[in-house]
């Protein structure tokens, strides 16, 4: 029965002598940066051997290249004067619908040449990557990154060209990252489409996230009706911004995600931070997403509608001269106070009092001095009443 070969005892002459290979091979590889190296045989016993270090490297070299065309960046190794070294398989496929391709910027060609080189539209292009590329180079800028679109037969793309230096002394040349984002400009658009569409409205809008309970953006709206910036706002909690309490609006907020159904509007006053009145329309509702549930909240200022009502109403239902309650609010409110007193068997007391000779003040001294009479009796006739009792002019 074969048996497999005991390993070398330490006295053994062959094994004295890798151990002492191994020894020189240390030195040899800190003398000559590597270009020796070691492997060992099938019992384990190391001895030099280029042949087997080249295969080694060529081996890494495939294994590098493997990873590089795996990857869907453009990748491309420039030297210090411009020429290309390699390129991986997704910049082959990239130059081939590009405007600029036109030597297709092969290994060996020179890139600021191609770059010099190119025509029509894309030479503005061209000659800013040279630019970009001769700037790390020459250790003007540690890198650079250089957006721009491309325009191909399925549509416009969009890309971002990374320029990084292959070493910390910018000696050994550049390496090129050609990405492709146009996912991301893509979702950056729709976001400023987004933002401007927020902004364009007048109402005050909020969007809060409902699993943390934070503000997720604001519009400028929302910023000018509480006099604060986007960034204050957006650390502001949604309670204190609302003047009410967090389990009266995640109970709201519960019964409008669970029913799926819009709430009336609410109205309610607050106070500006100048003590000054400010009437809100809110209306909230929700938005449900695979990531998580949003609260939408719009607040519109209604301020002035408001103040417009309480003016017509005063209007409606108030004398314009003395300020007491005119015949259609006095009569309503003694229809209603003797209504209460039958209930209650309360007793009501009602006095007509006119004014004598009031038509001879008028004709004689003008209606200006009529007006300034009328206006001093009811100030000495609510002096004489009490706070439950009404005084209201008929005539």
């Amino acid at each position: 029965m074969n048996k497999t070969p005991a390993p070398f005892a330490p006295k053994d002459p062959v094994g004295s002598l890798i151990d002492e290979l191994h020894g020189v091979l240390a030195r040899l590889e800190e003398q000559t940066g590597g270009e020796l190296d070691s492997v060992t045989d099938g019992h384990g016993r190391l001895f030099l051997l280029q042949n087997a270090q080249v295969a080694l490297r060529l081996r890494e070299i495939a294994r590098q290249a493997a990873i590089l065309n795996a990857l869907t960046e453009q990748i491309a190794l420039l030297d210090n004067d411009g020429v290309v070294l390699s390129v991986n398989a997704a910049w082959h496929r990239f130059v081939q619908g590009n405007a600029m391709a036109t030597n297709g910027f092969a290994v060996g060609e020179n890139y600021f040449a191609m770059c010099a080189a190119t025509k029509g539209k894309a030479a503005t292009l061209a000659r800013t990557f040279s630019d970009g590329i001769r700037a790390v180079l020459r250790r003007e800028v540690a890198e650079c990154s250089i957006d721009y679109h491309h325009d191909s037969p399925t549509g416009r793309c969009w890309f971002t060209l990374h320029v990084m230096p292959l070493s910390d002394d910018h000696s050994d040349g550049v390496v090129l990252v050609n990405a492709n984002v146009s996912e991301k400009k893509r979702h950056e658009l729709s976001l400023l489409r987004f933002g401007t569409a927020m902004n364009a409205s007048q109402d005050a809008i909020y969007m809060i996230d409902f699993e943390s309970w934070r503000l997720v953006h604001v519009n400028d709206a929302a910023c000018d009706l509480d006099g604060r910036s986007r960034a204050a706002l957006l650390a502001s909690a949604p309670e204190d911004i609302f003047a009410t309490q967090r389990d009266l609006m995640t109970r709201t907020y519960t019964q409008l995600g669970t029913d799926k159904r819009a709430l009336a509007p609410i109205e309610f006053l607050r106070l500006r931070d100048q003590r000054s009145p400010l009437w809100l329309e809110i209306r909230v509702h929700a938005e449900q997403s695979p990531t998580g549930s949003t609260i939408v909240v719009l607040a519109r200022d209604i301020t002035d509608r408001k103040l417009a009502e309480k003016r017509l109403y005063r209007m409606a239902h108030f004398d314009g001269l003395t300020g007491l309650p005119n015949r259609m609010l006095y009569k309503a409110t003694l229809k209603r106070t003797l209504a209460r007193a039958t209930v209650h068997g309360w007793q009501v007391a009602v006095m007509f009092i006119d004014v004598d000779y009031f038509k001879n003040i008028n004709d004689t001294m003008g209606h200006a001095v009529g007006d300034e009479l009328l206006c001093q009796f009811t100030t000495r006739l609510r002096a004489c009443v009490r706070m439950r009792d009404t005084v209201g002019r008929l005539g």
